[in-house]
């Protein structure tokens, strides 16, 4: 599926970027060993993690883009916020995916405990989030070349799944 008329757009919030880039990096190394042109892929970095909805749809909206894959880091900040924040987050990804018809794939982690201070925190974390980055990667690659062969041959494929 992948080739040079894929078009990828990447979001990372800045919030803890240098975990979020481990992920980011990861990605888009995998997306160019699945052969999607360096330059089809655009990285845009955005404050924090609320913003990642709003800027998805401006990206799913514009045409330019297949997919369109969002990096961030939410973290409990003690104030039990971050779940409602992470909820949010993915509840609009899910409404601009369905609204645009453009995949928006999420690589926004939320984990229950995180010390920054923490040096093992930080390693397992980024760790983690560089298999997040290829997870997201593959699953753009094989969302857009279904939605491709959906949109290719109609109906006929949902009839010949079956």
């Amino acid at each position: 599926m992948a080739g040079a008329d894929v078009r990828i757009a990447m979001i990372a919030a800045q919030w803890h970027s240098d975990l979020v880039n481990v992920a980011t990096t990861a990605c888009h190394a995998h997306l160019v060993s699945a052969g999607i042109a360096e330059d089809a892929i655009s990285l845009i970095t955005v404050p924090g993690s609320l913003e990642l909805p709003l800027v998805s749809k401006v990206l799913a909206t514009s045409g330019d883009y297949d997919a369109v894959l969002a990096f961030g880091f939410v973290v409990d900040g003690g104030i039990y916020r971050h779940e409602f924040v992470a909820q949010a987050i993915l509840t609009g990804f899910v409404a601009v995916s369905t609204e645009t018809g453009v995949p928006v794939l999420s690589a926004v982690l939320t984990p229950q405990r995180f010390d920054e201070n923490d040096a093992g925190d930080h390693a397992f974390f980024a760790e983690h989030l560089k298999g997040k980055g290829v997870e997201i990667a593959r699953s753009a690659v094989e969302v857009v070349s279904v939605l491709r062969d959906l949109r290719s041959t109609g109906s006929q494929a949902i009839e010949g799944g079956n």
